[in-house]
């Protein structure tokens, strides 16, 4: 009995520490190529279930988490569907400015090894 609370009580604090925890939620908001280009960004948050969908490109899956520092989330861009109109593999930041806002700064090392090749605000709707 001891050793089931105590496995309960250890998974209950993993929960509320998950580091995407913060971002639960649908958030909205457009992205900004370095070349002009612009795009619609959904992002769904639910626990560990992180999923984007870019609805003007037509393409969209899953963000996995890489690592959490103090301030910026890491994630890797997985595409399921249309990968034919998205880049596979991007490195994504998402770091909370508040409640309601999140900026999103988007890598591909292939194209720029150091600066971002995106950026979008993204703005929560629930």
């Amino acid at each position: 009995m001891v050793k089931y609370l105590a496995l309960t009580i250890i998974s209950i604090l993993l929960l509320a520490c998950s580091p995407t925890r913060m971002l639960n939620g649908t958030w909205t908001g457009v992205g900004d190529q370095i070349d002009g280009a612009k795009w619609d960004v959904v992002l769904t948050v639910k626990n560990a279930d992180i999923n984007i969908d870019y609805p003007s490109l037509k393409c969209g899956g899953e963000w996995r988490l890489v690592k959490k520092p103090e301030t910026t989330i890491e994630f890797k861009e997985l595409i399921l569907f249309g990968a034919d109109k998205c880049d596979q593999g991007v490195e994504v930041h998402v770091k909370k400015i508040s409640n309601d806002k999140l900026e999103v700064l988007y890598y591909l090392r292939e194209y720029d090894p150091t600066n971002p090749v995106a950026t979008a605000e993204l703005n929560k709707v629930d």
